[in-house]
Formats: C-alpha cells, sequence, structure tokens
C-alpha cells in the first residue's frame, strides 16, 4: 500500500526532535512529504544516509540541504525550531495530469497493488505493460497512476502516443504534453532531459508499439534522469536493459454460477 503524508502522527515527528540523525519516516514526517519520497531521494543519490542496522539514518544537517518539492522552502533548522507548525500542508498539489475514467476498475486489484510496487522501488524506472490490443493496458495504467500519484513530489503526466506513426516526434510530443517550451535548435530529447534531471516524476506512455523505434531516446533520458520514472503501455516490449515487462493477463470469467449469482 502506498502510504500517504496525511497518514504520518504528530508523536513521530515530535521525537525527531531529540535525535541527531533522523529514520527515514522521521525525515519525511519532518518535511511534510511521503516516506517513498525520502527513500527514493537516497537510492537515487539526492540525500545522503548510512544505514544501521537495516535502517536509514540521516543527519539533520543533510536533510536541511535536501528539498524533495518547490514547495519546501523552510529548513529544517527552522521547523525544529517551530515545534508547533511541524505539520504543514502543501500549498499546491503536485501535477496530476491523468485522464479521469468514468467507471470503476473491477478485476485488477491484484494488478494494481503489484505494478505500483514495482514503480515505486528503487531500482525500477521504466514498466511496461504488454498484451494485445483491446485486453485494458490502458485503463489498468490509469488505475496504477492514481495509486501510486503521491510517491512522485512533481507530478504524474498521461501522454498518448497513439496518433504517432514517426518515433522521431516521440521525445516532442512528450514534452508538449508536459508543457515544456520549444527552444530553436535545441533537440526535444535534450529540451526533456533538461527539465527533467532533476524533478521525480511519473510519465504514462501509452500505446507505445508504433513508434518503438524510439526506445533508445527513452533510455537516454531515464538515463539522464535519476527521479524520471516511466510506465509504458504497449503491444510488444521495448527491449531496454532497464525495462521491467509486465505481462496483462486476459480479466478472469465469472463461474456460471457466479453469473447466476448476480441476477
Amino acid at each position: 500500500m502506498i502510504e500517504r503524508p496525511d497518514d504520518r502522527t504528530p508523536d513521530t515527528v515530535l521525537s525527531a526532535l531529540t535525535h541527531d540523525a533522523l529514520s527515514a519516516r522521521q525525515a519525511a514526517d519532518l518535511l511534510g512529504v511521503n516516506e517513498r519520497t525520502i527513500r527514493r531521494a537516497i537510492a537515487h543519490g539526492r540525500l545522503r544516509a548510512t544505514k544501521r542496522s537495516g535502517v536509514f539514518r540521516i543527519d539533520k544537517q543533510e536533510l536541511d540541504r535536501y528539498r524533495p518539492a518547490p514547495f519546501m522552502s523552510r529548513s529544517v533548522s527552522e521547523r525544529l525550531s517551530h515545534p508547533l507548525t511541524l505539520l504543514p500542508k502543501a500549498p499546491a498539489q503536485p501535477p496530476y495530469h491523468v485522464p479521469r475514467p468514468l467507471t470503476p476498475l473491477i478485476g485488477r486489484e491484484r494488478e494494481v497493488h503489484a505494478i505500483g510496487d514495482l514503480l515505486t522501488g528503487d531500482n525500477v524506472p521504466l514498466v511496461t505493460l504488454v498484451g494485445p490490443g483491446g485486453i485494458g493496458k490502458t485503463r489498468l495504467a490509469i488505475d496504477v497512476a492514481a495509486h501510486v500519484r503521491d510517491a512522485f513530489a512533481d507530478g504524474v503526466w498521461f501522454v498518448d502516443l497513439s496518433p504517432l506513426r514517426d518515433h522521431r516526434l516521440v521525445s516532442a510530443t512528450i514534452c508538449q504534453a508536459i508543457g515544456i517550451r520549444e527552444v530553436v535548435g535545441r533537440p526535444a530529447t535534450d529540451r526533456l532531459r533538461d527539465f527533467l534531471e532533476q524533478q521525480q516524476v511519473l510519465l504514462l506512455l501509452d500505446n507505445f508499439e508504433q513508434v518503438v523505434s524510439a526506445a533508445p531516446d527513452i533510455a537516454a533520458v531515464l538515463a539522464a534522469c535519476p527521479g524520471l520514472t516511466m510506465l509504458v503501455t504497449s503491444r510488444v516490449p521495448l527491449r531496454l536493459s532497464v525495462e521491467r515487462q509486465y505481462p496483462v493477463p486476459p480479466l478472469p470469467v465469472p463461474a456460471p454460477a457466479e453469473i447466476h449469482d448476480l441476477d
């Protein structure tokens, strides 16, 4: 289950005041972010920590230099000197530009949680949902994005690649979807890397099979952007070394007795 920032308790935050080094949970509570955000920052080298008896320990001075999101302006030392305001609410939620489904998804709970765990793990920057057309890859991906949205401090974007036939337009299409402006003489892939290299973002790339030749460009962007994660839907895998393929199974067909019970 993905832990939401609002699930933290004041006791956990206040206990951090008496320690020179903080656990990942205490650091997350102190900054008002999800614990997953802190763990990913450690995994990607943006926040230094030591590990003692299997538990991350983060020096308060290190945490003071870390800013997990644009809205995080107050330092840790300022927060420690004002214990009554240790649990601020962010002035705005991170961007979430994913289509809203009109009906609930039935029968995919196991897949939603399994894929969510992959995306929020430390070493899986790319998950590809693979399956034939019409099996429900897009619908599943949308629900997965909603499930993990709190783990991505800088937002989640859905990019529809179905209109494309030229793989050279993939990077430009992603730039347009997330609002990266054009720069004369600057290739779209470079602009994408420039924008995302310090961001903690999830990109949902839908219908990749017809532009699969763009896979090397995707790999280059992922390599340059340690906080970037991609969830791709495709009829064929991208064949990248960083890719984790997730075959999407058909929805189970109810037994005749179950259908009768619904009547």
